[in-house]
């Protein structure tokens, strides 16, 4: 029986456009068609950062460790800056985020998770995957998961990738997560929540309802909208032209309202 891998991306992925879902899901096609792009190349080399200084033990854990960290992650991952010019405004950028966090954060905290993949298999044939940051002991015992970002800071709108998160880590550990949050790096902002029993079941008969859909759907149709302004798969896209089309007349109301 072959198993299918869900990570929050998937899901959403597949909810909006089951096209952009299927060439995700496809490894030589995503690292063909996936451009680099400068906040990605600074989010990664922030994360790999955190993670280096949390590996740590607490009393080596400073601001001077974690740049020379940072600088040599830099020195391997540059890829995505149009010139030099841009890479340094990202890399000051990446400094400064650095800096806010030991300014603002502790961290002295028990760190029990660093950053990877992790997953847990709801079914025989149905695996939950996530790219979790960090999980540390509350006093009290129960987990706490931080989801790092480095963009600006958004309104928790969508709550389901902190609720994936927390769904895997209580069903390895069994134990029960306290808080989820996003910390954004640039303003040293965390928004989050305490999942409850509902949360964490309404998640998982979403995840079965999505699964059940992949795996009964035979074509994967393409849905033209605004999110194809971030598609790395127009090019290949079945739909391309309607979709230029579309794009083309955004760009025509856009110019006629500036």
């Amino acid at each position: 029986m072959e198993t299918l891998s869900l990570s929050y991306t998937k899901i959403k992925l597949f909810l909006v456009c089951p096209q952009h879902y299927a060439f995700y899901s496809d490894a030589k096609t995503r690292n063909r068609f996936t451009r680099p792009q400068p906040h990605l190349t600074m989010g990664s080399n922030i994360h790999g950062a955190l993670y280096d200084i949390f590996k740590l033990p607490e009393n080596e854990r400073t601001y001077q460790k974690a740049e020379e960290f940072l600088r040599a992650r830099w020195r391997r991952n540059r890829v995505g800056f149009k010139d030099t010019a841009e890479e340094k405004l990202f890399g000051e950028r990446a400094l400064r985020q650095l800096q806010l966090f030991f300014e603002s954060q502790d961290v002295s905290v028990n760190v029990t998770h660093l950053e990877g993949f992790y997953s847990y298999r709801l079914r025989p044939d149905l695996k939950l995957i996530g790219r979790i940051d960090r999980a540390e002991r509350s006093p009290q015992g129960s987990l706490i998961i931080t989801d790092y970002k480095t963009g600006k800071v958004k309104a928790l709108e969508d709550k389901n990738q902190l609720l994936l998160y927390a769904l895997i880590f209580e069903k390895n550990e069994h134990v029960a997560v306290e808080d989820v949050r996003y910390l954004y790096l640039e303003e040293s902002k965390s928004i989050g929540f305490s999942p409850t029993r509902s949360d964490l079941a309404g998640l998982e008969a979403q995840v079965f309802d999505v699964a059940d859909e992949i795996q009964t759907t035979r074509v994967f149709d393409a849905r033209p909208g605004l999110h194809c302004r971030e598609c790395n798969f127009l090019d290949i896209c079945p739909k391309r032209a309607e979709v230029k089309a579309l794009l083309d007349g955004m760009k025509s109301q856009e110019a006629e309202k500036s």
